[in-house]
């Protein structure tokens, strides 16, 4: 959960890629790093109820937790098979859902847009 280990995700996708076909996949190793990146921030935004309270996200240039002052996503309880897949879960990842499938919507329309612009 912290910026370093996107950064680090991305850079290893780009290694690998290079060790495999010869070539970087910087589209590629980018998208893997914002990936990780984006779930940080979803992290930052959820309700967090266990101690330390928030994620490291700048660790290790410091040991600070951050958490939002406005969650907007419900924290999950953990426990047995009947708490995981309980009422309060479900609502969760439904909220979890409703937030990002737009998102993500308008990002796919884009990428589509821009393909379609530069092939012709």
């Amino acid at each position: 959960h912290t910026a370093a280990f996107a950064l680090l995700a991305g850079l290893s996708s780009c290694l690998v890629s290079r060790l495999r076909r010869g070539e970087t996949a910087w589209k590629e190793s980018a998208l893997v790093a914002m990936l990780i990146a984006s779930h940080d921030v979803v992290d930052y935004y959820t309700v967090d109820r266990s101690i330390p309270y928030g994620i490291p996200f700048w660790w290790p240039l410091s040991v600070e937790f951050y958490e939002s002052s406005r969650p907007v996503f419900w924290n999950i309880q953990r426990g047995g098979f009947w708490e995981l897949f309980g009422e309060h879960n479900r609502r969760a990842m439904l909220s979890e859902v409703l937030v990002t499938l737009p998102i993500f919507a308008i990002s796919c329309w884009g990428y589509r847009r821009s393909r379609r612009r530069s092939a012709s």
